[in-house]
């Protein structure tokens, strides 16, 4: 096998190794390229991830913000909303105990002579309605106040 390189002149080895370089050496280049590329892609889709992973937390945080604005607005209203019918409750049971102390006498109609005796004793007598709205409006008072309560104890109040 020496005997046989021997016969190849030195020129030709000295090409056929500059040959061999140059693939060794293009070969060197495209995985170290290959390699480049792929750190660069990998740079810029963790950059551009960033960015929409900043967005979606700005957007999150602005929707939260705005929802605890809307749901301040709400409990407010919600409380205005409250006090006028306990405020509402409280003085329709109070006109119906003054109505039910009057002892018949007919709120409505300034003056009017109450029902006779014999009358406001029924079962479907004015005093007896008198009674059940007055105490509808205390049973709706008592709800309001512990819907109230409890929803005091929901939002941490």
């Amino acid at each position: 096998m020496g005997a046989l390189f021997a016969l190849i002149p030195f020129r030709d080895k000295l090409w056929a190794a500059g040959v061999i370089a140059l693939v060794a050496f293009g070969w060197y280049e495209y995985v170290h390229l290959q390699h480049v590329g792929a750190a660069k892609q990998l740079a810029a889709e963790q950059a551009a991830s960033k960015k929409v992973l900043a967005a979606a937390n700005q957007n999150i945080m602005d929707l939260a913000d705005l929802y605890q604005k809307q749901i301040t607005a709400i409990q407010e209203q919600q409380n205005v909303q409250l006090k006028a019918a306990a405020d509402s409750s409280a003085d329709l049971a109070a006109r119906l105990r003054v109505a039910l102390a009057a002892g018949g006498k007919c709120p409505v109609l300034q003056g009017a002579p109450a029902a006779a005796p014999s009358e406001a004793t029924g079962a479907g007598s004015i005093a007896d309605a008198v009674a059940g709205l007055a105490a509808a409006a205390a049973h709706d008072n008592a709800i309001i106040q512990a819907e109230r309560a409890e929803r005091d104890a929901l939002t941490g109040k």
